[in-house]
């Protein structure tokens, strides 16, 4: 269903709206940063920890244990890891 989220702060909102558009697609870091960024603080404040502080937000607010993520989940690849989104939960098995 539809549920309104309130008293995400911005990046988060940013960051889930883009989750939304493209639900289960494996995003890297930088991918989710060019989107939920403002293109200002792009070049100059960006750090894989600062995303990960904003997923942290998000789980905080949707996930019903954040620290056994089923919506908003880890995946790590090389060069770069992120995340993805499965708003039916995350698959079994």
């Amino acid at each position: 269903g539809r549920t309104l989220l309130t008293g995400l702060a911005p990046l988060e909102r940013e960051a889930l709206r883009f989750f939304v558009q493209y639900p289960r697609v494996q995003h890297t870091y930088t991918s989710i940063f060019e989107a939920a960024w403002p293109e200002d603080v792009q070049h100059a404040a960006a750090s894989n920890e600062s995303i990960q502080q904003v997923i942290r937000g998000i789980r905080k607010k949707i996930e019903p244990n954040p620290g056994k993520p089923v919506y908003v989940v880890t995946w790590r690849g090389q060069p770069e890891g992120g995340y993805q989104f499965f708003p039916e939960g995350r698959p079994k098995g």
